[in-house]
C-alpha cells in the first residue's frame, strides 16, 4: 500500500489546502475498500495526521469535512471514530465532545 504512505505525507507536507482535501478523501475511499485496506490507512499513522489538519487555523471547510469522512478505522478495531477521542468535532452523525 505505497499510496497510501505517500498520501498521508501529502498531508503534512504539502502546503495547498485543496490537495490536503484530495488526499484525506483519496485515503477515505481507500480505506472503505476493504477491510485490509483499512488497516493499510490506520498502519500507515493517518488520523494524527488528519486531526491536524482539521484543528490548523485557516483549514478550510472542504478539508474539514474531507477529514470527517475519513471513518474506515471503525472496522477494524473501535466503534469510536479516532476523531471523537480528540474533544468536540463535528462529523456526519453530528457534534461529538
Amino acid at each position: 500500500m505505497q499510496g497510501v504512505v505517500m498520501l498521508s505525507l501529502a498531508l503534512c507536507e504539502e502546503p495547498e489546502d485543496h490537495l490536503q482535501a484530495a488526499a484525506a478523501w483519496s485515503l477515505g475511499q481507500i480505506g472503505r475498500h476493504t477491510p485490509e485496506h483499512s488497516k493499510a490507512v490506520a498502519q500507515a499513522n493517518v488520523f494524527p495526521r488528519l486531526l491536524q489538519c482539521y484543528v490548523r487555523t485557516g483549514a478550510s471547510e472542504d478539508l474539514q469535512t474531507k477529514v470527517c469522512d475519513v471513518d474506515c478505522i471503525t472496522s477494524i478495531s473501535s466503534t469510536q471514530h479516532p476523531l471523537e477521542r480528540c474533544g468536540s468535532v463535528t462529523l456526519r452523525s453530528g457534534v461529538i465532545g
